[in-house]
Order: structure tokens, then C-alpha cells, then sequence
């Protein structure tokens, strides 16, 4: 899996364990992504597991990232998450 690095380092995208199966733990409106930090030491020993934080979040320093127009659409966020793996 390649990370197009610019984006995945603005939405702090990780790539954790080394499993043959990936799961994507995406957190909540008002969370970051250390609301999986609980269960990521079981998924890691099992999965590939990608961590990342949605760029309303408030762990992205980026302000420029959130654009409430660009995403009034849930399709635009699986298109900003896809541009981090698949450029």
C-alpha cells in the first residue's frame, strides 16, 4: 500500500501491523484517531490496519483541507481518503 505522502501526512495517515488483510478504522465527527488506541495492539498483531484523522478534525493542522462546501456529500470524504493510497 503507498500513501501519496502531502495529504496523508496532513490527515496523519498511519499504516500499522503487518496482517494480510486491512481493515480502515475511521473515527467520529469531534474524535481523532486515538479513540482506537484500546484495540489497535489486537487488530495490529492480525491486520494492516489504517489509522487516520478526517480533515474536520482538529488533530489536522491544515485548515485549508475543510471546506464545509466540498463536503456536504459523504462521497467527497471516501474521495479525499482515496487520494491519500491512490494518487
Amino acid at each position: 500500500m503507498v500513501m501519496r505522502k502531502d495529504l496523508a501526512t496532513a490527515m496523519n495517515a498511519r499504516i500499522l501491523g503487518s496482517g494480510k488483510e486491512t481493515i480502515v478504522l475511521a473515527h467520529g465527527y469531534g474524535g481523532d484517531q486515538s479513540v482506537w488506541d484500546d484495540i489497535l495492539p489486537d487488530f495490529t498483531t492480525r491486520y494492516t490496519v489504517v489509522l487516520f484523522d478526517w480533515c474536520f478534525s482538529g488533530a489536522v493542522k491544515d485548515p485549508t483541507l475543510y471546506d464545509p462546501l466540498r463536503y456536504l456529500s459523504p462521497i467527497n470524504y471516501a474521495t479525499k481518503f482515496s487520494l491519500c493510497f491512490f494518487p
